[in-house]
């Protein structure tokens, strides 16, 4: 015998914050040349006792402005979804129910290569904040960002830009000088995989090897593995007698994506969500 928690819903404005973002922008493949994809993955959060649900067309659980020119997206992998997140008047629109506890979502929009720059505008609080841009002449600016080091892939870097506890309203730019030549989608999938120590990289991933499709997959993650990744984490960061601010803010991100997962797994498998 089992107990059955079941959340009451509301259509009115329940409170919902953002725990952490992720902003990845490839270089234009050398096929086309005429356009790179952005990908976005968001990590949101409930705190109160009540589900907010939508009350119709015109009243998203959850929406933030996209950059200037977006006016589609393809919602991927997470705990929403695809066909709950959509692009109107500008706005990034999510429709699916917001249980109480953490989700996590994610999507892609492409931007013609000739733009010099991306405008990323912050409405709400973010704790982590991620920019990672595969230019090497690349650059993101703005909301506290500041750089890490870069991951040298095949020779190839990916500039990766860090922000913590930044305060709403904030404004990030995306510099991006062109099109890097020679790149082909392989390579950006085979690049893209070995970053393996970005904050949510995971779908990201998923998205570049694979498309739309690739990216809605269902996940394989355990909430047990997850419990021995965050163990493993915390363990190799108590091993470091004196951490640099670079190392505090890179486990500060890792984990709190990675406890956000485990707790969105934990109240889907209990019925929570």
């Amino acid at each position: 015998m089992a107990d059955l928690l079941v959340f009451d819903t509301t259509s009115a404005p329940v409170p919902i914050s953002v725990r952490s973002r992720s902003v990845i922008v490839t270089a234009p493949e050398s096929a086309t040349g005429v356009a790179r994809s952005v990908i976005e993955v968001y990590e949101v959060r409930n705190d109160g006792s009540l589900t907010r649900v939508s009350a119709g067309p015109e009243s998203p659980t959850f929406e933030g402005p996209l950059p200037d020119g977006v006016t589609a997206v393809i919602g991927g992998q997470g705990d929403i979804s695809p066909e709950a997140i959509r692009a109107e008047n500008g706005r990034l629109r999510v429709f699916a129910p917001l249980a109480p506890g953490v989700k996590q979502f994610s999507f892609a929009y492409e931007i013609a290569a000739s733009t010099p720059a991306i405008a990323v505008h912050l409405e709400r609080d973010v704790p982590a904040l991620e920019v990672l841009v595969e230019d090497p002449r690349g650059a993101a600016s703005g909301a506290g960002l500041q750089e890490a080091d870069p991951v040298q892939v095949d020779g190839r870097p990916f500039k990766r830009f860090l922000g913590q506890d930044v305060v709403a309203p904030a404004l990030v730019e995306i510099n991006m000088p062109g099109a890097q030549q020679g790149l082909s989608g392989l390579r950006v999938m085979l690049m893209v995989t070995a970053v393996g120590a970005a904050m949510l990289l995971g779908l990201g991933v998923s998205f570049m090897r694979g498309g739309p499709q690739a990216l809605a997959r269902k996940r394989t993650t355990t909430p047990e593995s997850l419990a021995v990744e965050i163990a493993a984490l915390d363990r190799a960061f108590e091993g470091i007698a004196e951490p640099t601010e670079q190392q505090k803010a890179e486990h500060y991100v890792r984990r709190a994506q990675l406890k956000g997962r485990l707790s969105a797994m934990l109240a889907k498998r209990d019925g929570l969500a």
